[in-house]
């Protein structure tokens, strides 16, 4: 065997493997190295190259993953060719499995001194790039990209990613600001005009559904023991708001929101979803949600067709932080039907994602500690003139007229909150009519934060 290095560091080779044969190179594949991910094409291609002509010359292999590094060389003249449509996957047991596949590849290697490496410029292009992993299943990112090295420095500046949204005649640029790969990490930060893309990509049940602008997005995917996925951004004085399963999210207008969405593991996958918001303290949040009660081991949402499209969520939920906190607003695995989970904390803040010292995220989340969150946490039941669906006849104008209707809520106070079963005691008036029938009667019951419904 014998390669051709693209590229050769200590942490990433890029390199065509082919067979001497004589004084020529058959290449049958472009491969790649590094500690966590050893992949080979699975066609060949129709490339010779003269070992005789000066094009390359013997070169030594920095790189300690590379397999069978004998027969290796560089390219010390300018050169430049197309690699056809190819796919290529992650090595058997590789720690970061990913198949990639792409329509054509075009390589350009400008040699400036031949003695000289690191004066090297390297253009390489993927053309309809498909990027996917059996540990996401269901998940493809589609794209065209574009990196530019300079000896073995990538050029953020110059290097590119146009991702399919959704198709090959809506892209959008992602501009570049940092790339980072080592045997346990692969990190990339960069300027993204669409978040949605990426909380779209992992789960419907997760929109922003305010108006869109430009975030700096720092993706971590980490591999070993503690396999995540983990994409971080944030908005500083600037109100947003959010689509959660069943409900929605409306942050503070002032201060820093920084949300964190975790991809972790479920078996073999990465499907278990967990979006959370890093807060400081005194800087709260609101959820809002329409009238929902347990039932079974689900939520069931009850909605008053007739209330005006312009009356606020009938139930809010706004906390309160007294010390630094990560909240996970909600938590689900993904392609289940189960009951995600809402409102509860990391026993610790997340710390910022670093490049340089990546830290995996907990796997466990906790009830709020009641130490970290002010003790009201302003439960409201906006619920004037909200009439159940169910014993309904009538739209009040008729004879005989059916229904249940919540009338006033009693004041909620401090020591109606329970951390311990993260629940808030309300007591709900309400009227039932049933002909010329008219009753009055209190009801009272339990809100549960973390399924954000009504104990019943």
């Amino acid at each position: 065997m014998a390669k051709i290095f693209l590229i050769d560091t200590a942490e990433a080779s890029l390199f065509l493997d082919g067979t001497l044969n004589g004084d020529q190179i058959e290449i049958s594949h472009l491969g790649f190295a590094a500690a966590a991910l050893k992949s080979r094409t699975i066609y060949p291609y129709p490339l010779t190259i003269s070992t005789t002509g000066g094009q390359i010359q013997p070169t030594t292999v920095i790189n300690p993953h590379v397999d069978d590094p004998s027969d290796a060389f560089r390219f010390v003249t300018d050169v430049e060719f197309e690699l056809p449509a190819q796919e290529m996957t992650a090595k058997d047991g590789s720690e970061l499995p990913l198949d990639l596949r792409w329509k054509k590849m075009p390589v350009k290697l400008t040699v400036s001194d031949p003695a000289n490496p690191a004066t090297n410029e390297l253009r390489i292009g993927f053309s309809h790039l498909t990027i996917a992993s059996p540990k996401l299943p269901g998940i493809e990112i589609d794209c065209n990209a574009r990196l530019v090295f300079l000896g073995d420095t990538l050029q953020l500046d110059q290097s590119t990613i146009q991702i399919f949204q959704p198709d090959e005649n809506h892209t959008v640029t992602l501009s570049l600001q940092d790339v980072h790969f080592d045997s346990n990490l692969f990190g990339l930060k960069w300027n993204d005009p669409n978040i949605n893309f990426w909380l779209k990509l992992f789960s419907n049940d997760v929109q922003d559904t305010s108006a869109a602008v430009d975030v700096t997005a720092n993706l971590q995917i980490l591999t070993g023991a503690a396999p995540e996925i983990r994409l971080d951004w944030q908005h500083a004085n600037r109100q947003r708001n959010f689509k959660l399963p069943g409900m929605s999210l409306a942050t503070s207008a002032s201060g820093t929101n920084a949300f964190s969405l975790l991809l972790q593991p479920v078996g073999n996958a990465l499907n278990k979803v967990t979006l959370a918001l890093s807060l400081p303290p005194s800087q709260s949040f609101s959820m809002l949600s329409n009238f929902a009660w347990e039932r079974d081991a689900d939520r069931e949402l009850l909605n008053d067709d007739n209330r005006p499209a312009t009356a606020p969520p009938v139930m809010q939920l706004s906390p309160t932080p007294q010390n630094p906190v990560t909240t996970v607003l909600t938590r689900f695995t993904r392609g289940q039907s189960n009951l995600p989970k809402f409102l509860q904390q990391f026993d610790a803040p997340l710390p910022a994602i670093d490049f340089a010292n990546p830290t995996p995220s907990p796997t466990t989340v906790r009830s709020f500690k009641a130490a970290d969150w002010q003790p009201n946490l302003n439960f409201q039941l906006n619920s004037a003139n909200f009439k159940f669906p169910f014993l309904r006849i009538g739209s009040g104008s008729n004879t005989f007229d059916q229904f249940v209707n919540i009338d006033s809520v009693d004041p909620v106070t401090e020591s109606d909150y329970s951390f311990t079963n993260h629940a808030v005691s309300v007591n709900v008036n309400l009227s039932q009519k049933i002909g010329a029938l008219a009753f009055q009667n209190d009801w009272g019951i339990a809100f549960n934060w973390e399924t954000f419904a009504f104990a019943i």
